[in-house]
Parts: C-alpha cells; sequence; structure tokens
C-alpha cells in the first residue's frame, strides 16, 4: 500500500485532510526513509559543528540568498498589561505553530498526560532560557493563558479528537509506574518525556543561531522530519516499554543520537549562559527531590513520605516559574530591576 492508497482510503475522521496525514505517518516515518534522512541529517550537523556557526550561517545564505537579511527576534514582553490591545498584537504565526505542534504531539505521544507535562515543563524552560532567547520573554498571560489553556490545550485536544476518530491506539506512558517495585517504568517514560522537550528545545536554539525566521523552509524541513521521525521513534520506543523481553530499538537509539548532535551544536553555537539564581536553584532543588523520591519510592518502604518529595519538587519549579516572569512582582519593584536587567 502506497501513500496515495492510504490518503484515498476509507477514513472515519470528517477532515479528510488531517485523516491522510495521520494515516500517512508511519510512511512517511518509515525505517529506510527515516535512516536515509537522519544520515544525511547527521552528516550535515557534524560538518556544521567542524566549520563553525558563521561558515554555517554563510553556507545557507549560498542555498537562499534571502537569509543574508538575518532575522531578529521578537521580544513578547514589551506591553504585559492586561489590555485586549496587546493580546491581539501578541497574535502571530506562532499561535497556529502551537496548535499544531501539540496536534501533532499527541499524536505522536497519544497519552494526553505525558502531552501535558511537556506543555508545562516546556512553558517553564522557555521562562529559564529567556536570557539567551529573545522570543522565550513572554507576559504572564501569553504563558498561561495563550500558550498552555487556549493554543496547547486546543492542539491536544484536536489531536485526541484525532486519535479517537482514526481508531487509533491510545497510550499509557506511567501506567503502573507508581505502584510497581521498580522503578523501571518511570524511568523508561521520564527518558521519552526528557528526549522530546531536548529535541523541541533544540528547535529554537538552532534557529537562533543560524538566523532563520520560524516560517523558512529550512526550518519547516527540519520540523516535518521530527515529526516523522517521533511518530516512528515512539511507536516502537512504546512497544519496547509495554512488551516484556523486547530489544531496544535501533532507532529508538538512532534518533537519540541525532538529538544528541543537535543538542552539542546548540553548545557550539550559543552562548548559554547560567540563568539567575531564582531560576536555577529551584531546579537544582527538583532534580534533588527527584531522586530522593526514587530512592524513598522504590528502594525504600517509604512510599506515603516519597510523594512529598516529588509534589516539594514540583513546587519549587512552580514558585521559580512566576518569580522568572518579567512582569510578575513577586518580590518588589528591586527584584524585577535586576531580573530585567539580567535578560539585556
Amino acid at each position: 500500500m502506497d501513500l496515495n492508497d492510504i490518503i484515498s482510503g476509507p477514513m472515519r475522521v470528517p477532515l479528510a485532510v488531517l485523516a491522510g496525514v495521520v494515516a500517512a505517518l508511519p510512511v512517511l516515518g518509515g525505517r529506510k526513509t527515516l535512516v536515509a534522512t537522519g544520515l544525511g541529517y547527521a552528516a550535515l550537523l557534524m560538518w556544521l559543528v567542524y566549520v563553525g556557526v558563521d561558515a554555517g550561517r554563510a553556507f545557507f545564505i549560498r542555498l537562499d540568498p534571502s537569509l543574508a537579511a538575518g532575522h531578529e527576534e521578537r521580544d513578547y514582553a514589551e506591553k504585559c498589561a492586561s489590555s485586549t490591545e496587546n493580546i491581539l498584537d501578541s497574535l502571530d504565526v506562532f499561535i497556529l505553530a502551537h496548535s499544531l505542534g501539540y496536534w501533532a504531539k499527541m499524536l505522536i505521544l497519544r497519552d494526553i498526560r505525558t502531552v501535558l507535562m511537556v506543555s508545562l515543563i516546556f512553558e517553564h524552560l522557555e521562562v529559564t532560557f529567556q536570557h539567551v532567547l529573545p522570543n522565550f520573554l513572554e507576559c504572564w498571560w501569553d504563558h498561561m493563558l495563550l500558550d498552555i489553556a487556549i493554543c496547547n490545550a486546543l492542539g491536544m485536544l484536536v489531536g485526541w479528537l484525532t486519535l479517537k476518530a482514526c481508531g487509533m491506539q491510545m497510550y499509557d506512558w506511567w501506567a503502573g509506574s507508581l505502584s510497581s517495585e521498580s522503578p523501571k517504568r518511570f524511568l523508561q517514560a521520564s527518558l521519552g518525556l526528557g528526549i522530546m522537550l531536548v529535541s523541541e528545545l533544540c528547535l529554537f536554539f538552532l534557529k537562533f543561531a543560524m538566523q532563520h525566521p520560524p516560517s523558512h523552509h529550512f526550518v519547516l524541513m527540519r520540523m516535518a522530519f521530527w515529526a516523522c521521525a517521533s511518530y516512528t521513534c515512539y511507536t516502537e520506543y512504546y512497544r519496547y516499554v509495554v512488551e516484556a523481553g523486547r530489544g531496544f530499538p535501533g532507532i529508538v537509539v538512532f534518533c537519540m543520537l541525532l538529538c544528541f548532535a543537535e543538542s552539542c551544536l546548540v553548545f557550539a553555537f550559543v552562548d548559554i549562559r547560567v540563568p539567575p539564581a531564582i531560576i536555577t536553584t529551584p531546579w537544582v532543588v527538583f532534580a534533588v527531590l527527584l531522586v530522593v523520591f526514587v530512592i524513598t519510592h522504590y528502594m525504600l518502604p517509604l512510599r506515603p513520605v516519597s510523594l512529598l518529595f516529588l509534589v516539594a519538587g514540583v513546587a519549587a519549579l512552580s514558585f521559580s516559574f512566576v518569580a522568572g516572569l518579567p512582569d510578575v512582582d513577586l518580590f518588589g519593584k528591586d527584584h524585577l530591576e535586576q531580573l530585567l536587567r539580567f535578560y539585556e
């Protein structure tokens, strides 16, 4: 069965275009196509690491001279007063991109809890790295209302309806992870969550380093590749997680190596300074409490108490998220002015 047969076949989704895309993902993200494209992409990444950021930009300019003009990232925190005018002014192509992105994530992960975690944690990562990427600097209502409550939630809802309409299997990445005697399922689900977040961050960092507009076809090609690759990767990885005795999928290792290569390129091309202490300290606290949670929950008979460590870690991250917002006066004017000066 080829791609045309899939698209023209009987589908149970009212929107035939969406259904065709969903059904075509296994073909587009097939092993041979994925490996061939991934090897070419890996060669490009290694070459960029070797030649450096300036030569890399020059290379892309040779391919598309319009990139010579560069791209200035937009600052979304210039007007943070909660007014209709400011909210409407902040609406751009990223609104649609958010919804489509979380529609795709729902089709890939097929678990609304995990996709919700991606949504919440990535907004916190935006606050964490807003001193590096100007377009991560957003008002509180942009993070909480436009991104999480409206765009991401709408994308997740449409993705869930698409999965149901197509009769596709839903996943439960965290099934039995808290009741099990072993931390294996918890760590496996956490690994899948982490890879998704790192890949998402690399998109923004590489776009910033290469000075590519978000709507440029180079950026869209990278997103299309990772959408297809992620579909195949997470399908294989979920089978490994739920089927005892199944070998670790090689395609997952391949995608993890590509993600690692992108991360190396980010550190080579972007000057990632340490965020202010009000943001980094809660991350350290969260990491420590997460380790304590795993030890007390799975290795020691302290299960009723162990969940308190996990809740405390999440509370620490929530505190740093609010404290890092550029328009929230949490500790007085002096703190807010120091925070904004740090981002200049």
